[in-house]
Parts: structure tokens; sequence; C-alpha cells
């Protein structure tokens, strides 16, 4: 009798489990196949790297800021591929005698393989970013109504 209340409360931890990843896996959840940081992120550098020029900042030595955003696309991307590993271990379980890819603790080596793969991706992505920020230059003003005799140009005309 005890057996069949331990077995049934597992069962039942197991469904609320995958409930919730079917919860993430769709969008319903808090958090969803792309983090919401990485995706302010992303918006906050796109808008960094088309609003320098405009600034005051010279048009080019934002290579870095680029290659920044391209690799919150590969960040998109492994998110992307880790919903379908997700989407597949989940479909995998609904067959009897099936684990996910074949053994049950594979699942929670997966997941944790692109938790650290996805937090290198941002960190590289950050430290890029800050690279290119520190590698644009301020223009040279051609506006005379900020020097004056007391203020003379750095550079000559």
């Amino acid at each position: 009798m005890l057996r069949i209340l331990i077995t049934i409360d597992e069962q039942s931890r197991g469904a609320a489990m995958d409930e919730l990843l079917w919860l993430r896996l769709l969008g319903g959840g808090f958090t969803t196949g792309l983090d919401v940081t990485v995706l302010i992120a992303f918006i906050a550098f796109a808008a960094i790297y088309v609003i320098v020029p405009v600034i005051g900042y010279e048009p080019y030595g934002r290579g870095s800021m680029l290659a920044a955003l391209w690799i919150l696309i590969g960040y998109a991307a492994l998110a992307l591929i880790q919903l379908i590993v997700q989407w597949v271990q989940i479909t995998d379980r609904q067959r009897p005698g099936a684990g996910a890819f074949g053994r049950e603790e594979a699942g929670v080596n997966l997941f944790f393989i692109f938790a650290v793969l996805k937090i290198v991706v941002f960190l590289i992505a950050l430290v890029q970013f800050v690279i290119g920020l520190r590698s644009i230059r301020l223009r040279e003003s051609n506006s005379g109504a900020y020097y004056d005799e007391d203020r003379p140009r750095p550079f000559p005309p």
C-alpha cells in the first residue's frame, strides 16, 4: 500500500515537471527560450551602435560592437537549439520505455551544458561590446563656438 502511494506521488511530481517544461517551451511561463536579459542587452547594444555616430563619435571603429550583436544572435540560435532538445526530450518521454535520448540522466547533463554555454556566450558578447566602446573616438569639432583665446584648439585646423 505504501509502495503504491509513493509511486503515485512520484508520478504526480513527474507530471507537474512535464507541465512546467511544456509551459516554458510554449512561452507561457516567466521565461521563454530567449532570456529577457539577453533581449534587453541586444536592443541596448543595437541602439548604442546606431546612435554612436549621431552623438559625435567617429563612424568607424564600431566593429567590435557589431561583433557583439552577432554573438547575441548566436546566443539566440543556441537558445533555439536548446528549445529543440527540450522538445525532443519531452516527446521522447511520452513513449513507454524510452528515456531522454535513450538515458534518463542525460537530460540533466544537457540542460547544464546548455546553461553553461549560454552564460559563456553572453559574457563573450558583453566583453566584446566593452572592447567596442573603448575603441570608438570622439569626432573633431569644426565649430568655433567652443574654442576661443582662452581655450585654443588642440590641433591646428
